[in-house]
């Protein structure tokens, strides 16, 4: 695990547990339009990305401030680059590759939803482990599985 995402696994949960309470529903409605669209080719990867960046950026923005959200971007950005490589690695057609994140950011919203903030947290915590599990796909040696 790289310091980025130790960084993640420090900063994001807390965070998104304070954020979940300072969203009203209908703003949450409204989100739903920003889950990340499967991509149709490996072109429109970092499409992916800047919509995967948009989304968590905007679903924790209640609860951060300017300074939290630049530290967060680099952050992200340091972890982009694993995402990337690992996705690169997985098996299947290119759209499975990325539906997995439009499934974690709709699991994200609908923990939102409830206000619950353990829930929230603990559902930020899958998704910060799922994308360690790909990005760690970045470094092992070999060809795609």
């Amino acid at each position: 695990m790289c310091s980025s995402d130790l960084q993640r696994r420090l900063d994001h949960p807390p965070l998104a547990a304070r954020a979940c309470a300072l969203w009203p529903d209908l703003e949450l409605t409204r989100l739903d339009a920003l889950v990340t669209p499967v991509a149709p080719s490996e072109p429109l990867a970092h499409e992916v990305f800047e919509a995967s960046l948009r989304f968590d950026r905007d679903l924790l923005h209640p609860a951060i401030t300017s300074w939290e959200e630049k530290e967060l971007e680099r952050l992200w950005l340091g972890t982009a680059r694993y995402l990337h490589l690992g996705r690169a690695k997985l098996s299947g057609d290119q759209p499975d590759k990325y539906r997995s994140e439009a499934e974690q950011q709709r699991e994200l919203l609908a923990a939102f939803r409830t206000h619950n903030p353990n829930l929230v947290r603990a559902t930020w915590q899958r998704r910060l482990d799922r994308d360690e599990a790909v990005a760690t796909l970045a470094l092992s040696p070999g060809s795609a599985q």
